[in-house]
């Protein structure tokens, strides 16, 4: 056996929590480590293939995955580690409203994505005249949608609204 290798024991053990954890028909986060600020939406498809021999092993993984990649921050936060200065984009996305304001976000994914409101009073909110009315808190129940590029507001209410969502892209 190789040096830092399991033993026979540990190496089926260790194929078992991963066989597990990838369970078909659950969906996982799977993230590439060359591309760690983004993860892909994931399902097992197939049984994993095993390989073993000298005390390492080799497990084979089939996914089926949602097809775009999704930023892991949070477009409200500016987080200079992950900000891609060739696509990214630095906005406000903390609005005070006083009676009615009109308000635009930029949505730079290859989608249209579906945003959270964050909001301190209630508020009516409308997208593409689609409307919706919220109380206080956080709301993610994809009744409004963000297109691509940019989204004009409309917002009537008094408070503050808060807008999260997590690009995605190809």
């Amino acid at each position: 056996m190789r040096p830092n290798a399991m033993s026979e024991s540990e190496m089926e053990d260790f194929k078992s929590d991963v066989v597990n954890w990838l369970m078909p028909g659950i969906e996982r986060y799977l993230v590439d480590s060359a591309d760690p600020y983004y993860y892909f939406i994931a399902e097992v498809q197939d049984e994993p293939e095993w390989t073993e021999g000298d005390g390492y092993g080799t497990l084979k993984v089939k996914f089926t995955c949602y097809p775009y990649k999704i930023k892991s921050d949070d477009e409200f936060d500016d987080v200079w580690d992950s900000f891609d200065f060739d696509n990214d984009i630095a906005q406000e996305l903390n609005f005070a409203v006083k009676g009615e304001s009109k308000i635009r976000v930029y949505n730079a994914s290859s989608t249209s994505i579906y945003p959270q409101f964050e909001l301190s009073s209630t508020m009516d909110i409308t997208i593409d005249g689609h409307q919706v009315t919220y109380g206080v808190g956080r709301h993610n129940d994809k009744l409004l949608k963000f297109a691509m590029g940019w989204n004009d507001i409309a917002v009537k209410g008094n408070g503050s609204v808060k807008v999260h969502f997590h690009k995605e892209v190809l």
